[in-house]
């Protein structure tokens, strides 16, 4: 069998494996495999066969020992193992070659028996040997009855071509000489015989049990390698890549875990309108576990903060709802900051984790501050918000210590400060390219060595300062006098903005198919109709026009579009509005507040 026949049996097995065939289906994969290799063993074993016929013919034991024989067979014997093997080495694993090396075999200890010397009757052993190589119980089996039936026969030719004399007397019968030979020779040799196969054979039933269990340790493996391939995908799902408020800052993020999941995580969220939250954290412990209590920890953070307050209050109301789910008794190391964009002004908590880097002018230093104690250890668990600021252009560098503390192969960590050197050397760099660049130097410090611990990086420069020119907006109801009043505040805030006709026109078509839909749709179970709050804000170049109404639950962005080229007979009702707003806009969006509907309509100037 050739190196590649082995290589390509193997990916057959690992690709049934992979789509859950059933266990039936993978033994019979794996038993494929171990023909192959039986095949080469085989081949091997009449190798040495055949040097044991070339050096018995040459000391002189075949054909000249006195009594006539036919050597000729056992020379074509040898010749058809010498081609079967051959073939076996040249090709590799066929369905057929199996039996052919066995048959061979049994070709040449057959003729040795039956034409040249009947005490060799044990040769038909080999055969037997070589079938429970292949671990097939039916084929041992068959061998060991085909073997024992050859054995008198071969006795009884050998007889026959050149009588026995030792034990025998002229004038018996041929029933009675064949009796006697079988019982004096065959009988002894058969005994002998059997007590070899059955070990044999049971050594095969023995070997397939131990395929068997192989082929279901290997199921399982695979299994639990799809979960945990499935858990990383979640995971990955999980941290974010398309991150909010573009316009104000530009963030990237890498994430590198030791296992297949891993413990470390990164966020940014809005906090209203004009807040942005940055959170760094590190889960004690490695694999399934930790990124299960990773994603707990990730949402209690994220949604206490994201219900407004201070940072330090939501962090401690978010470490006492971990903490009581936390039976595992891990922890996390976090550090968040909540960056106000319109003033650059960052509140942040460090709850044991390592502290960031601030860049300033293309410089970095390290924002020092006292850590507090780890997240989600202990029930009450006091933080400390401190306060810095940020000036437009200035960035933040957020790491994990997976980091700071890789470690090459002769015990020596990264350390901060060669991230720090790292860091400098990539001046005004765009984040995307900072993480690069400290992701290049850490591999290149670490070498060959194994990587023990989730690398974490994200990057955050803020580039641009929130403005905002709010409304505090018309409050009508929702009927057609309102709309009057409505349409006519939206045109005078964009015209006072300085908005291009077209835009203005634009987005008058879109408020009025928002609007609409509010009339039609919000309060149709009701008699009366109920109010609807407008306001026009004009934030950084854009206007966002904000409907809120105190109706039934509507997301019109859950609706599919339309096909405008299909018939009206073809082409369901409604849509269609909604599907023009939004090619209007630049982005619109949803969500529901208590009993509030609010929808946001946003367009560049």
């Amino acid at each position: 069998m050739n190196a590649s026949t082995g290589r390509t049996i193997v990916s057959r097995i690992k690709r049934k494996m992979s789509k859950d065939d059933p266990s039936d289906d993978i033994l019979d994969e794996i038993v494929a495999y171990r023909d192959s290799r039986a095949d080469r063993t085989v081949g091997i074993i009449i190798v040495a066969v055949l040097v044991m016929n070339f050096v018995w013919i040459y000391i002189g034991e075949i054909g000249t020992n006195g009594r006539p024989n036919y050597v000729e067979y056992v020379y074509m014997s040898m010749a058809l193992m010498a081609v079967c093997a051959g073939t076996c080495f040249a090709i590799g694993s066929r369905w057929w070659t199996k039996y052919a090396l066995i048959g061979s075999l049994f070709f040449n200890s057959f003729a040795i028996v039956a034409g040249v010397d009947y005490t060799m009757m044990l040769l038909l052993v080999l055969p037997v040997v070589s079938c429970s190589i292949y671990y097939r119980s039916g084929l041992t089996k068959a061998a060991i009855i085909l073997g024992a039936l050859l054995m008198p026969i071969a006795l009884i030719i050998n007889d026959y071509i050149s009588p026995i004399f030792f034990g025998f007397y002229y004038g018996m019968t041929m029933v009675d000489r064949a009796l006697a030979v079988l019982k004096s020779y065959y009988v002894v040799n058969l005994l002998v015989y059997l007590l070899i196969c059955v070990p044999c054979y049971y050594a095969t039933k023995n070997g397939i049990d131990d395929v068997r269990r192989q082929s279901d340790l290997r199921k399982d493996q695979i299994g639990v390698e799809k979960e945990m391939s499935n858990a990383r995908r979640i995971q990955q799902g999980l941290l974010m890549t398309d991150f909010p408020c573009k316009p104000y800052c530009r963030i990237s993020s890498s994430m590198s875990a030791a296992k297949e999941v891993g413990g470390d995580f990164y966020d940014c969220f809005s906090v209203g309108d004009d807040r942005l939250a940055v959170v760094i954290a590190d889960v004690s412990g490695k694999g399934l576990p930790a990124s299960l209590f990773m994603a707990a920890s990730m949402t209690l953070i994220r949604s206490n903060v994201q219900a407004g307050g201070d940072l330090d209050k939501a962090m401690e109301k978010a470490n006492r709802e971990l903490f009581a789910t936390n039976s595992m008794k891990y922890f996390v190391t976090v550090w968040i900051g909540v960056i106000n964009l319109r003033t650059g002004q960052v509140s942040y908590v460090n709850a044991g984790h390592n502290p960031p880097f601030v860049s300033r002018d293309g410089r970095y230093e390290m924002l020092k501050s006292q850590p507090d104690f780890v997240f989600g250890r202990k029930k009450r668990t006091t933080y400390n918000r401190h306060q810095m600021r940020l000036d437009v252009g200035d960035g933040l560098f957020l790491y994990t210590d997976g980091i700071t503390e890789a470690t090459r192969s002769d015990g020596t960590m990264f350390g901060e400060e060669r991230l720090l050197e790292s860091l400098s050397s990539t001046g005004r760099s765009p984040p995307g390219e900072v993480l690069a660049k400290v992701g290049s130097d850490v591999s290149a410090f670490v070498g060959e060595a194994d990587q023990y611990d989730d690398m974490t990086m994200m990057k955050v420069d803020y580039i641009h300062a929130y403005d905002i020119r709010p409304d505090e907006g018309i409050r009508v109801r929702a009927d057609h006098q309102g709309y009057t009043q409505v349409m006519g505040r939206i045109r005078q805030r964009m015209i006072e903005a300085g908005c291009p006709s077209r835009t203005i026109t634009e987005m008058e078509t879109a408020c009025s198919e928002i609007y609409a839909n509010i009339d039609s749709y919000a309060y149709s179970d009701r008699e009366e109709k109920g109010e609807v709050l407008v306001t026009t804000d004009i934030v950084n170049g854009a206007v966002r026009v904000t409907f809120m109404d105190w109706g039934v639950p509507f997301n019109p962005l859950d609706r599919e579009d339309p096909d405008p080229i299909a018939s009206f007979k073809e082409r369901r009702r409604g849509g269609l509005g909604i599907m023009l707003v939004k090619k209007i806009c630049d982005e619109v969006t949803y969500s529901r507040e208590g009993d509030c509907n609010i929808l946001k309509l946003e367009k560049e100037m």
